[in-house]
C-alpha cells in the first residue's frame, strides 16, 4: 500500500523512460511552455491553476478554514484560482519554507496572481518554490464529544493553528474495549485523480494510445513534468508512514505489539487452549494472521497527507492478511 515513493538512488529505468517519453513527445509539445517556467508566468491567462501533486516536497496543506481545497471539477487534478483569491498553504508540524528559506510561519494566505505565482508572505513565488520543512504532521485527538454505545468521539487530521483543526476522520472509539466502533469521512469525486507513487491505472492505460499519434501536447507536457520529478528524486507526496496511536487516547501502553505476529499466536493459543508456540492458526511466513485493517482506507483521499493520516490505529482493527493483503486491496485500488 505504498502510495508514493521519494525516489532518490539512480536508476537508469527511469532514465529511459524520459527519453522515450521525451521523444514521442517532441513534436506535441514544440510550442508548449511547462507551467511550472517563468515564462509561462508571465504570459499566463489571469488566474492561477498549479498541480499539488507537482509542487516542492514537502507539499503544503492548501486550505480554507477548516476544509481542504480541491479541483473544482471531476476529471481534473489541478486547482484553478481567481486572480486575487486566495488559500492558505499550512504546514502544520512544521514551518513554511519559501524559495529555500525557512520562515517562522506554519501557516500563510496565498493570493494568486496568474499561472503558478503567488503573493506569500509579501512576495511573490512560484507554486514549485513552496514547501514545507517537514511532512505535515497528522493529530489524533478525542473531541469531548460522546457517541453511539457509550463511545468517545474522537477525530484525526491537522492542527493548522492551535484554534484550527482540519479533520480527516471522525471516530466513534470505545473506551472498554479500546477500539474504534465507527469511523466517518467525506468521499470527494477528486480521489479519481490522485496519485498514489505511480502514475495512475487510468492514465498508464491511455499512454501508449496518446504518444503514438501526438494528440495531445498538454498531456505530454504533464508526462514529461511527471517523470522529470520522478527522475531527479522529487516525488508528489510521502513514503508510507509508521502506525500511530497518539496521546490520552488509549489506556494500552503499545498498541502495536498487540498486532505482532508472537504476540497473536500467545493469545490467540491461549484462547484456543492450543500450546503457547503452537503455528496451527497464526502461521510462519505467509499470510494467516491479522493485519493492521484500515476502516477509512488510504485509497479513500486525494492528498498523500490526507492519506498518511489514516495510519492511526484509532482508523484500525484486526483484519485477516489473506484477504487485506488481496481481495481488499484490490477493492480499495
Amino acid at each position: 500500500k505504498i502510495r508514493v515513493k521519494l525516489h532518490s538512488t539512480f536508476d537508469f529505468r527511469k532514465l529511459l523512460t524520459l527519453i522515450l517519453v521525451s521523444y514521442f513527445c517532441h513534436s506535441a509539445i514544440g510550442a508548449v511552455v511547462p507551467e511550472y517556467t517563468n515564462a509561462s508566468v508571465e504570459n499566463a491567462a489571469v488566474a492561477c491553476e498549479i498541480n499539488p501533486f507537482e509542487g516542492a516536497n514537502p507539499t503544503p496543506l492548501l486550505v480554507r478554514s477548516t476544509s481542504f481545497v480541491y479541483p473544482s471539477s471531476v476529471g481534473r487534478r489541478t486547482i484553478t484560482l481567481a486572480a486575487g483569491e486566495t488559500v492558505d498553504f499550512a504546514c502544520p508540524g512544521g514551518r513554511l519554507v519559501l524559495e529555500g528559506v525557512s520562515t517562522t510561519l506554519q501557516v500563510a494566505t496565498a493570493s494568486c496572481v496568474s499561472g503558478v505565482r503567488f503573493v506569500v508572505n509579501n512576495a511573490r513565488y512560484l507554486w514549485r518554490q513552496i514547501q514545507c520543512s517537514v511532512n505535515p504532521v497528522t493529530t489524533a485527538r478525542l473531541t469531548g464529544n460522546s457517541c453511539e454505545s457509550n463511545g468517545r468521539e474522537a477525530e484525526i487530521g491537522f492542527a493548522v493553528t492551535t484554534s484550527r483543526f482540519v479533520r480527516t476522520i471522525q471516530i466513534c472509539f470505545n473506551q472498554a474495549t479500546q477500539s474504534p466502533i465507527y469511523t466517518y469521512y467525506d468521499l470527494i469525486p477528486a480521489i479519481t485523480q490522485q496519485v498514489r507513487g505511480r502514475l495512475d491505472i487510468q492514465r498508464r492505460k491511455s499512454l501508449g494510445q496518446k504518444l503514438l499519434i501526438h494528440q495531445n501536447a498538454s498531456f505530454c507536457v504533464d508526462l514529461l513534468i511527471h517523470y522529470v520529478f520522478l527522475f531527479i528524486g522529487t516525488s508528489a507526496g510521502t513514503t508510507r508512514p509508521s502506525w500511530t496511536q497518539g496521546t490520552g487516547i488509549f489506556t494500552l501502553t503499545n498498541v502495536n505489539n498487540l498486532f505482532t505476529q508472537a504476540t497473536q499466536r500467545v493469545t490467540i493459543n491461549a484462547l484456543l487452549g492450543l500450546p503457547t508456540g503452537s503455528f496451527n492458526v497464526i502461521q510462519n511466513n505467509n499470510n494467516y494472521f491479522l493485519s493492521r485493517g484500515h476502516l477509512t482506507a488510504t485509497s479513500d483521499f486525494f492528498y498523500a497527507a490526507q492519506q498518511n493520516s489514516t495510519f492511526q490505529f484509532l482508523n484500525a482493527l484486526p483484519q485477516w492478511q489473506t484477504f487485506n493483503g488481496f481481495n481488499w486491496d484490490q477493492a480499495e485500488t
